[in-house]
């Protein structure tokens, strides 16, 4: 099915309290970040709408009258950007799932991405919103999708919908733990993953990169919070390779980048203490175990290479600190 690109710019009230469709102020289109998607839009030949265009008929409305949202055609996809509060953008985002409307955030579109940050992480993993909003049931309606203004110009031009020209890889994260690292007592952190590819597997604790939020180290540090509920510093972890072939994940053509984190020796109680089961791990998987039962059993992915690279590195790297 052929779809519509149009742009849609959401800029905060200019009237205190204002926060709500109806009250829109003028479109601010005279900073740098919303320039982009304006421009963007109008060399393309996209229709353009703005919070205006989001009033619907309030609830109970039994009458003849065509609301604003009603007159935007169901394949349209909105490529949103602008100035909007927080709270601004998360109820034009809930009011478009609500719709089934098909929308992406451009994230170099917005006028205050650090304001915004958070809803951006939040949205990443997965957005909830509100089918009926006075008994407040949330039901999950899935990944938003994020881009930048430079991805979207052949997407929104190309007679074949394709994000990019030319296919891209997926870039991901996996992090040996270690405790009492370079010596015979050696333990590594380890998970029992609780979803395929690999379930039911040992694994080393790991996700997804999100793009255009992050760099490689704050994505290995978050996904130890997420996976296993320690907290890392991106600086105090090293990089030890980057596994890269065609086929070494099912999903697609993904790179992983392996990190360690060679546990101080004045925070090995706490670490120890701290670690436990998070998402994608299996319930009480988590816990270090002597690094030979580790590598005598069936590991997923190649995180089998990466352990014993990190060994190899580890000597070195704890006699340097």
């Amino acid at each position: 099915m052929k779809r519509t690109f149009a742009t849609l710019i959401l800029n905060r009230p200019t009237v205190a309290g204002a926060d709500t469709p109806t009250c829109v102020p003028p479109v601010k289109t005279d900073t740098p970040a919303i320039d982009k998607l304006v421009n963007m839009g109008r060399n393309t030949g996209l229709k353009a709408y703005t919070e205006a265009d989001l009033v619907g008929p309030p609830e109970g409305f039994m009458g003849d009258r065509e609301f604003p949202i009603q007159q935007v055609p169901d394949d349209t996809v909105m490529l949103i950007g602008g100035n909007p509060t927080p709270e601004q953008l998360r109820k034009a985002v809930v009011l478009l799932a609500g719709r089934d409307q098909d929308f992406i955030l451009v994230v170099d579109a917005f006028e205050n991405p650090t304001e915004l940050r958070p809803l951006f992480v939040e949205w990443n993993e997965g957005l909830k919103h509100q089918h009926n909003p006075p008994d407040g049931g949330w039901t999950f309606y899935g990944v938003v999708q994020l881009a930048v203004v430079g991805a979207l110009t052949p997407l929104v031009k190309q007679r074949r919908h394709m994000m990019y020209a030319y296919p891209k890889c997926d870039s991901t994260t996996t992090t040996v733990v270690l405790v009492d690292a370079g010596t015979p007592d050696a333990k590594v952190l380890r998970i029992v993953r609780d979803r395929n590819p690999f379930k039911d597997f040992t694994s080393l604790p790991g996700g997804f990169l999100n793009i255009h939020l992050e760099d490689l180290p704050t994505c290995a540090a978050r996904e130890l919070g997420e996976e296993c509920h320690l907290h890392p510093k991106p600086e105090e972890l090293v990089l030890i390779d980057v596994r890269s072939k065609p086929t070494r994940d099912e999903r697609g053509h993904v790179i992983d980048h392996g990190y360690a984190w060679f546990v101080p020796a004045d925070q090995k109680s706490a670490v120890l203490a701290a670690a436990k089961a998070g998402d994608d791990a299996k319930p009480g998987s988590a816990g270090f175990v002597p690094v030979d039962e580790v590598l005598s059993g069936k590991i997923a992915f190649d995180h089998e290479d990466l352990l014993r690279e990190a060994l190899k590195r580890a000597p070195a790297v704890v006699a340097a600190k």
